[in-house]
């Protein structure tokens, strides 16, 4: 388990750089230091922390971790951010997801006998640029720890500002666009 955690730190960290310049932060992080390139989200604690996610959670755990991966990848598709989603224990290994065939967004499930927090503690430690790193968890005990390790940490409520604020964006953005293909349109 350990070797395949070290393996994926390598994956995670070896480039040390974010795909561009453009990283979009929340409002409460305006102003501080230029953005990390990785994203660690603690999965459970971040649908525990939204009301709609906990009601969906409560009757089908699958559409509610489906969601929060939907929203997650707002994140890495609005922003320069690299994602990495962590859910806990299912079944006796760990499993790394790459959705979309690339690193800048991966699903992590840890096996059984692991938590989350154990896989975003290990991640973060093993960094060769913890700083680099934001974590999202309400915990403050993997508040603390990756702080300690050099990370930030953010909280589920701030993430779901930003996940909102990014909507919001993108929906500005395909106005903006629809709106310049109309006016070629009638050019034309």
């Amino acid at each position: 388990m350990l070797a395949t955690l070290e393996l994926t730190r390598r994956e995670y960290f070896s480039a040390g750089v974010a795909r561009g310049s453009r990283a979009m932060v929340s409002p409460n992080y305006v102003g501080q230091m230029p953005a990390p390139s990785r994203l660690l989200i603690d999965g459970p604690n971040v649908l525990h922390a939204s009301r709609e996610w906990a009601v969906l959670l409560r009757r089908d755990k699958d559409a509610a971790r489906r969601r929060l991966q939907e929203s997650a990848q707002i994140v890495r598709d609005g922003t320069d951010w690299q994602v990495t989603l962590v859910f806990d224990g299912r079944g006796t290994d760990l499993t790394i997801e790459r959705p979309d065939g690339d690193d800048t967004f991966v699903v992590i499930h840890t096996s059984s006998g692991m938590t989350g927090d154990d896989v975003i503690e290990r991640l973060v430690g093993g960094s060769a640029a913890p700083a680099r790193c934001r974590v999202v968890s309400g915990d403050r005990a993997i508040q603390s720890t990756v702080r300690a390790l050099g990370a930030e940490a953010m909280t589920p409520a701030d993430f779901l500002a930003w996940l909102e604020q990014l909507a919001v964006q993108g929906a500005r953005r395909i106005n903006r666009q629809s709106m310049a293909t109309e006016g070629v349109w009638r050019k034309a």
